[in-house]
């Protein structure tokens, strides 16, 4: 029985996390029924919230192989609050902080500037999951968190680092060429209806994706022509893959529990109380694909600690393959192979200079100004503008010098 009337209850779900959900859901079986019957219009009302609520299914990120979340379910909610997470901590580290360079350290302007990155964040993830309206299911239905419906392109990407003896991974690879080019021109398509200040968070992130690894991997401002072009590749992947794939790279063996005491249940950080969510019994009824259900004693929390950090060695490898798979595309494009497509970074590009109509070398400055919420002018409308304003001032001034004749 449920102490709550069911308009109630279907309200608190609407405003809820996804851990406050399931706790919902195990009051009892009335409210478990509630819930399950209201999924579709509870996740919609939830999701809303958020940024760029999915217009279809979306891929998750608790898992290298990118599972298929069916659109307006429970596991929709946990993936955003994922996402959010994950965006926060790259919006707010130290990866994607070089502003001082491109004219973006006005202190004033630091919370509009990192609102439109995490937006551009958001937009990249939500690029990312275009590649499910590409994906053929089994009656055209998505199973509930099926692990057999994964990312075609990151299945691919994993079977050739460890090639299967049956040779399935030739037939996939077939398949993955056509979807591959299916997904890139919905990319191509969704970017090009942006609004031209996303297009420059966009724009300045890929950017700065780029210039953080360039920097790693050459402190000394030497750039060797290999660490230039997997810089490319890293401003390409943010855009195809999003908070995903950034925070994969850069969150290796990271542990948000250095300086936690997890034998205390007080002493509770941001990434502890994220974990305790992520690893949550699932929407489904099964236990995740960590293990049991949570339980707060020191050991099993170590325990999802460890299989966590497992995790993040996992999504690190494989973004490291996936930065290899765009350095394989880009040499095949510039070696004029007419079968690869061109980059979503050319895209964004030509979409932000025809929109705000700025010459490709003014791109980044012109990216920048919109970022910090100002407005584009090249130097040609300043100049012409400047010209107007002179020729308006002559005007004024011949006005006023006939009026004084005259009135003399």
């Amino acid at each position: 029985m449920s102490l709550l009337p069911e308009h109630l209850l279907l309200l608190v779900a609407e405003h809820a996390g996804f851990a406050e959900i399931q706790a919902l859901r195990a009051t009892s079986k009335t409210n478990r029924k509630i819930l399950d019957d209201y999924e579709h219009s509870v996740t919609k009302v939830n999701a809303a919230r958020y940024p760029c609520p999915a217009c279809n299914h979306i891929l998750a990120s608790d898992t290298r192989e990118r599972e298929v979340l069916p659109k307006d379910t429970f596991d929709v909610i946990r993936e955003f609050e994922i996402r959010q997470h994950n965006i926060e901590e790259l919006v707010h580290g130290a990866y994607l902080a070089f502003w001082e360079e491109y004219d973006l350290q006005n202190a004033s302007k630091a919370a509009t500037i990192r609102s439109n990155l995490e937006l551009a964040l958001w937009q990249c993830s939500a690029i990312g999951d275009l590649e499910t309206h590409s994906m053929r299911y089994r009656d055209g239905i998505v199973p509930r968190r099926d692990p057999c419906v994964k990312s075609l392109i990151h299945q691919d990407i994993i079977l050739r680092d460890a090639p299967p003896p049956d040779g399935w991974h030739l037939a996939l690879q077939e398949v993955h060429e056509t979807h591959r080019r299916d997904v890139r021109l919905r990319q191509i398509a969704y970017i090009r209806r942006l609004p031209a200040q996303e297009l420059a968070g966009i724009v300045v992130l890929a950017h700065l994706a780029s210039q953080g690894y360039m920097r790693q991997r050459s402190p000394s401002g030497n750039m060797r022509p290999e660490v230039i072009e997997m810089g490319v590749c890293m401003a390409e992947n943010t855009i195809r893959h999003g908070a995903f794939f950034l925070h994969a790279k850069l969150n290796r063996n990271r542990n948000d529990y250095d300086e936690v005491d997890v034998g205390n249940p007080t002493d509770r950080s941001i990434g502890h109380q994220h974990i305790e969510d992520q690893y949550h019994h699932d929407a489904s009824g099964r236990d995740s694909e960590f293990g049991q259900r949570y339980d707060s004693s020191r050991p099993q929390l170590l325990n999802h600690i460890e299989m966590f950090s497992r995790h993040c060695e996992d999504a690190y490898h494989h973004a490291n393959l996936l930065l290899d798979d765009t350095y394989e595309e880009l040499q095949r494009y510039e070696a004029g192979d007419s079968q690869v497509l061109p980059g979503l970074m050319m895209t964004v590009a030509s979409t932000l200079c025809d929109k705000v109509g700025c010459d490709r070398p003014d791109l980044l400055k012109a990216a920048c100004t919109l970022l910090k919420g100002g407005k584009w002018k090249s130097d040609k409308d300043k100049a012409k503008c400047a010209r107007n304003q002179g020729t308006q001032a002559v005007t004024e001034d011949l006005i006023g010098d006939a009026a004084v004749v005259e009135a003399n």
